[in-house]
């Protein structure tokens, strides 16, 4: 029985962290190294040191002074792993087009994201007065901070926001208009629901901080057509010292996202793609998505035009 360790977690975690090697090991050959890096030999097979750390590290959490229990059971799994390894070649199973597939899809998925964390390369940290003038532009999310509490009915996306607007004209409450629904054989769900400003979209927390008790908003939330009517809200002021950590983290992930994009979109432009046979449509609908892109882009207030028409607060009176 394992002591300090969930048993079924830990085992869990290191089944995780080990499926990224299997297809390195079952392309065959010794792992290399030196003796005092080789931890174990099955049928001639090492096993190293680096592998058991490698384990550990996607891990992580590992309680203080268990760290040598836990490479230990990293190692049973690591030996078990080259037993059935050898088992699976000896059978030629590494030949079936199936195993062959799914080798050659892990391999392409590890240097896919090892190539995306080339391109990131080490990102700067926010500097204070980066963190403090997002804190100060943002009040919404932190100085003015608030938890809504809506009730809500979510419809099917393919529900037009214009359809929806029309058929809550005249309603007197969220249950009359749930009745025409119904009426036209519209699905839906409600629910009463309790969200944080950083749940709600970025772009739309101006018009949320705006809103009285019993207005309602229609918003598109992927798939789905939402009406929500505020019923409630509570206000807690964040301050920059709470949230500066938040803040950082925020400022790296998008900074790091811009610098992909960017870097992606380089190595797009110099690469030759051809789309053939039956998907030789993709390179049209490909094209058409780059100048949309590129035209909400040149013409920022054109995008938030457009997201604002997807947003309708209305229904003031509604009790």
């Amino acid at each position: 029985m394992t002591t300090g360790i969930n048993a079924m977690n830990f085992g869990r975690a290191m089944l995780l962290a080990l499926l990224p090697s299997i297809f390195l090991a079952a392309c065959g050959g010794k792992k290399e190294g030196g003796a005092s890096q080789v931890v174990a030999k099955v049928n001639g097979d090492e096993i190293s040191v680096h592998q058991i750390n490698y384990a550990m590290a996607r891990i992580g959490d590992i309680p203080k002074g268990k760290e040598s229990e836990a490479g230990r059971q990293i190692l049973k799994g690591l030996v078990d792993q080259q037993i059935l390894v050898k088992f699976a070649v000896d059978k030629k199973l590494d030949r079936n087009p199936d195993v062959f597939q799914a080798i050659e899809t892990s391999r392409r998925q590890i240097l896919a994201q090892a190539s995306l964390e080339q391109l990131a390369g080490q990102l700067s940290k926010p500097t204070d007065a980066e963190i403090h003038d997002y804190y100060v532009k943002s009040p919404e999310l932190f100085a003015n901070h608030r938890t809504y509490k809506f009730a809500e009915i979510s419809m099917a996306g393919t529900v037009p926001v214009e359809k929806a607007k029309q058929m809550m004209s005249g309603v007197k409450s969220l249950e009359e208009f749930a009745a025409k629904l119904d009426k036209e054989k519209i699905e839906f769900k409600t629910a009463v629901t309790i969200k944080g400003a950083e749940e709600l979209p970025t772009a739309l927390l101006p018009k949320f901080s705006k809103m009285a008790k019993n207005e309602v908003a229609i918003i598109p939330v992927g798939d789905t057509l939402s009406v929500l009517q505020l019923q409630d809200f509570k206000e807690q002021s964040l301050t920059e010292d709470q949230v500066k950590p938040l803040i950082a983290k925020f400022l790296v992930e998008q900074k790091r996202k811009t610098v992909l994009e960017a870097e992606m979109k380089k190595l797009r432009d110099s690469a030759k793609i051809e789309y053939l046979g039956a998907y030789a449509d993709a390179g049209k609908a490909e094209q058409a998505a780059v100048v949309t892109t590129a035209v909400n882009t040149a013409e920022p207030g054109k995008a938030d035009a457009a997201k604002d028409s997807h947003v309708e607060k209305g229904l003031s009176g509604l009790k």
